[in-house]
C-alpha cells in the first residue's frame, strides 16, 4: 500500500539528519520515502462521524430491553451502533492490515464505568459470533464520566486469514471494456460497538467513532 520507493517505512537514527549536515541522496529519499509512507497510513480513513450538536448519543444499560446481544468474557454486551459495510485491503499473508479505533464515550457516572467493545466482522456473518471470538479483531476500552471522551481502543485489530475468508465475496466484474465478466474478490466487513455497564445507574453512550486503517509502520 505504501508509495514510498521502499514499499515500507525505514527506520534510521535521526543524527544521521542533524542540522547543517550533508546527507546522501539515498539518505535523502529514505526521509521523503517514510514521508509518503506516513502520509498513506493517515490517508486510510474508513469511519469518521460525531454526533450532532443537541443530538443524543447512543446508549445501553441495564434496565432497557436487549437489542442484539453478544456474550464476552466478562459478561453481557449489547449493541451500540454498527457501521455500514466497507473494503479492506489484504496483506501478503491473507489477514488485513491493522486497524485503529477511537471513539467518543461517556458513562453518565462518576464512579461507575461504561466498558466499550469495538469489533471488525465480515459483512456476511452474523456479528455476534466474530464478537465471542474475541480475538484479533476485536478492541477494548473503560470509560467513567459524565463528560464524553475519545479514546484510542487496544489493541489495533484487523481480520486474520480464517475470517478474510469468511468475509470474501466473488463479485462478476468486467476485466476490460467489451470483455467477458470475471470472477474478482471483494473484501466487505463492518465495524460493530456493544458496551455493557458496571452498575444500573450508569449508561454506556457512544457518540463518535474513527476507524483508520494502516496505522503500523
Amino acid at each position: 500500500m505504501a508509495t514510498s520507493d521502499d514499499g515500507h517505512y525505514t527506520r534510521f537514527d535521526t543524527s544521521m539528519l542533524d542540522d547543517a549536515d550533508f546527507c546522501d541522496t539515498g539518505l535523502l529519499n529514505r526521509a521523503l520515502g517514510n514521508l509518503d509512507h506516513l502520509a498513506d497510513q493517515c490517508a486510510q480513513q474508513r469511519i469518521g462521524w460525531v454526533l450532532p450538536l443537541g443530538k443524543d448519543p447512543f446508549v445501553v444499560d441495564k434496565t432497557q430491553t436487549p437489542g442484539t446481544t453478544y456474550f464476552s468474557s466478562d459478561g453481557l454486551l449489547n449493541e451500540l451502533w454498527r457501521s455500514a459495510a466497507f473494503d479492506l485491503h489484504v496483506r501478503e499473508n491473507n489477514a488485513t492490515y491493522p486497524c485503529a479505533v477511537r471513539v467518543r464515550i461517556g458513562s453518565a457516572h462518576a464512579v461507575e464505568q461504561a466498558t466499550i467493545t469495538a469489533a471488525l466482522v465480515p459483512w456476511t456473518r452474523p456479528a455476534g459470533s466474530e464478537i465471542i471470538e474475541n480475538g484479533v479483531n476485536a478492541a477494548v476500552g473503560v470509560h467513567v464520566g459524565v463528560a464524553h471522551a475519545w479514546q484510542l481502543l487496544a489493541p489495533l485489530i484487523y481480520l486474520d486469514s480464517h475470517m478474510v475468508n469468511r468475509a470474501t465475496w466473488t463479485v462478476s466484474s468486467a476485466n476490460s471494456v467489451g470483455g467477458a465478466d470475471v470472477g474478482a474478490r471483494w473484501i466487505r466487513v463492518q465495524l460493530v460497538i456493544a458496551g455493557m455497564v458496571s452498575a444500573a445507574t450508569a449508561t454506556a453512550e457512544l457518540s463518535g467513532c474513527s476507524l483508520r486503517e494502516y496505522i503500523t509502520p
